[in-house]
């Protein structure tokens, strides 16, 4: 596989993370229908395309957007209703994925050569963070102390690794031996969520994706019952996990569980419905497919 398509399938995993279930799953049993929720929707003024992907405990959340004039991709920040994009220096596509309670900003973007990297965006000041080795880097999620985790596709562009950055050092993140593994966000404690693959699809970054949990006594499955896949985007101090299960229709809903529930939440009249992360005060961010690609936060009122 060459390097534009692996950055091609990379991009693919970050713009809509729908995937697939069932194997060894977390008892999480009961199911709850669709919790009153309040929704706010997130364009990015000028863009016809907005992802809300990050959020921290001020409500300051990150994102996506693509601006209409030129279709480029950006980051943005998006702080007391105001919007401020991100671009990393130089680079023409920048994504912003995450951001901390102190402010700082994780995600990844594209170099003129079209090599993917990721970033840490920290007191106004980029660093580029890049697993030793990779092809791309993508970074998902960060906790207060700037401890990460993210995805790599190793040096032949074919596998797709999670990673750990603590103190300097890298850690692999693999779900098994020769499954695609991401790891999307992790929490105070260190427990880290994210998603992987089928044995069906090899190491590669297949859209036939399982979530997992990483806690210090390993790895636990987190499957959606009877749903066709499940994708885990965010976990909070709580132990709330969010993200997203796809139906027999063929559609994705936001996934919220709590205390061993279940619940599935729909944006009002959109077709598809993805949770990204949650803050410790329980306020969700995603996006849904209503046409177009809109943005989000919300929260629910029980």
């Amino acid at each position: 596989m060459n390097k534009r398509n692996a950055i091609s399938r990379l991009f693919g995993l970050m713009m809509l993370s729908v995937f697939a279930i069932s194997m060894m799953g977390l008892s999480f049993l009961p199911i709850s229908a669709a919790a009153p929720f309040t929704f706010s929707a997130i364009d990015f003024p000028g863009a016809d395309f907005t992802l809300a992907l990050g959020i921290n405990a001020r409500d300051e959340v990150v994102g996506n957007c693509r601006t209409s004039n030129d279709q480029k991709y950006h980051g943005f920040l998006l702080s007391d209703g105001v919007f401020t994009m991100i671009d990393f220096p130089g680079a023409p596509q920048t994504f912003a994925n995450d951001i901390n309670d102190v402010g700082d900003i994780c995600g990844s973007y594209y170099d003129v050569s079209w090599a993917c990297h990721g970033y840490l965006l920290s007191a106004g000041s980029f660093t580029t963070i890049d697993f030793p080795g990779a092809n791309c880097t993508d970074v998902r999620g960060l906790k207060n102390s700037g401890e990460i985790v993210g995805f790599y596709f190793d040096s032949s562009a074919t596998c797709l690794h999670g990673f750990r950055l603590s103190h300097g050092v890298f850690t692999t993140i693999d779900f098994a031996d020769g499954l695609p593994t991401a790891a999307e966000d992790i929490d105070p404690a260190g427990t880290i969520v994210g998603v992987y693959g089928e044995a069906a699809g090899g190491c590669s970054a297949s859209q036939n994706l399982h979530g997992f949990l990483l806690s210090k006594d390993g790895f636990t499955a987190v499957n959606f019952p009877g749903s066709l896949s499940t994708f885990l985007g965010g976990i909070n101090p709580a132990g709330q996990i969010v993200g997203s299960d796809q139906k027999s229709d063929g559609h994705s809903h936001g996934l919220l569980v709590s205390q061993g529930e279940f619940t599935t939440i729909d944006f009002p009249g959109a077709t598809d419905t993805v949770f990204s992360k949650i803050n410790p005060s329980g306020r969700l961010v995603g996006y849904y497919i209503a046409g177009n690609f809109h943005g989000f936060i919300s929260r629910s009122e029980r």
